[in-house]
């Protein structure tokens, strides 16, 4: 059992625990087999159990604001014990013994309906899940291949109804990568109401397939670790420049949680898929209202992000019992890094910017983003299907 006595837990925004380890698949730019094992090992059930019962306790208010975050890389790598550990953990939920959880996943979690009425029955409210790109040629070229039939508006509507909200993990500067990437990203996150972006700068970690690649064609910049951290272009990409891909990250952090695009799918989430009453009560936005102002009024932040503070809480006022402050706080957390990212942007930010939004509208410039670069993972299992409905008839 884990000695939590050893370190100070107030220091975490989370309580983690792991599951199982390992994964058999080979992801060119993935790390985990090489770090953690090409097998699945599963920790005993009632061993999970255990151990969320053994979770420090902070009070009943520290407890409710802080989650616990299941790190298992895939934690629905084995379905058959995915579904005996959440059974087990729902009278837990019931009882009243475990907090609000995450856990990662594939989009495949989709597929097994009664898995998804389990999940929030034991106490999980939002999926981390790793789209890495919208284009099937980039998952096809990163070995990625996912066998997927349901499209992305099945797979997030079932995910949504069951009031849980989605963390969407993406890449940018795949070989694959045109200028239309970040408009491409952006614009599905927004059509898919992914409620949490969370952007990576592509990154080939030692001991992986694609930096052995990296390696072998002479594309790496340096070998200074420090700044392998998939926050720093250490690469040169093949359709952009190391500016262009710096400050495409940085655009996607402003639009996704520092603008009014980014407030707009906020409000839409609220709209259609919070429950109403299900938000916090009226003296935790008080409480967290006065704390923001405080936070305000002694911290030097920029004009964009008083702006987004402002804008979200007149929205979240607007929406009354369907809006969550807490997911607006994450907003806000994370304008508050696009702040900090402001410093790692190019002298052509700007001009770069327009060619983000531009790109391949006016000239053509960029014919494969309705081609094979623009198709997703899941129609090729319908062209599959299409091909072989032709032929029996």
């Amino acid at each position: 059992m884990p000695a939590w006595n050893r370190i100070d837990h107030e220091k975490f925004l989370f309580h983690q625990i792991q599951t199982t380890r390992g994964c058999p698949f080979k992801c060119r730019f993935c790390s985990v087999p090489d770090i953690s094992g090409s097998t699945f090992r599963f920790k005993p059930v009632e061993r999970v159990v255990e151990e969320v019962r053994a979770l420090p306790k902070g009070g009943w208010l520290r407890d409710r604001m802080k989650a616990l975050y299941f790190v298992d890389d895939n934690f629905i790598s084995r379905t058959k014990y995915t579904r005996d550990l959440l059974k087990a953990l729902v009278p837990l939920r019931e009882a009243g013994e475990i907090m609000e959880w995450s856990a990662e996943t594939t989009l495949n979690v989709a597929v097994d309906e009664e898995l998804l009425d389990l999940l929030p029955a034991a106490g999980c409210t939002t999926l981390i899940i790793g789209f890495e790109s919208v284009s099937e040629a980039t998952l096809l070229d990163m070995d990625k291949k996912v066998n997927f039939c349901l499209t992305y508006q099945e797979a997030m509507e079932r995910i949504h109804q069951r009031g849980m909200s989605v963390v969407g993990n993406f890449i940018v500067g795949f070989d694959t990568d045109t200028l239309s990437v970040f408009e491409d990203i952006l614009g599905f996150c927004d059509e898919h109401l992914i409620l949490y972006p969370f952007f990576s700068i592509l990154t080939p970690m030692p001991g992986t397939k694609l930096h052995e690649d990296f390696v072998r064609d002479e594309r790496l910049d340096h070998t200074d670790w420090g700044r392998y951290d998939t926050r720093h272009v250490v690469f040169e990409p093949k359709h952009m420049t190391r500016e262009q891909l710096m400050d495409g990250y940085c655009y996607l952090y402003e639009q996704a949680y520092a603008s009014p695009r980014a407030l707009d799918r906020l409000e839409r989430f609220w709209s259609r898929w919070r429950r109403p009453g299900s938000g916090p009560s009226m003296f935790e936005r008080a409480f967290i209202r006065h704390k923001l102002r405080g936070y305000l009024n002694k911290t030097p932040v920029s004009e964009r992000f008083r702006a987004t503070a402002d804008d979200g809480w007149t929205r979240l006022k607007a929406h009354n019992a369907n809006g969550d402050v807490g997911q607006l706080l994450y907003y806000l957390d994370s304008a508050h890094f696009t702040d900090y990212l402001d410093q790692f942007r190019s002298a052509d930010y700007e001009q770069h910017v327009r060619l983000f939004q531009g790109v391949g509208q006016a000239d053509g410039a960029d014919d494969k983003r309705q081609g094979d670069l623009g198709r997703k993972q899941w129609q090729r299992a319908e062209e599959k299907r299409r091909r072989r409905g032709s032929a029996a008839r």
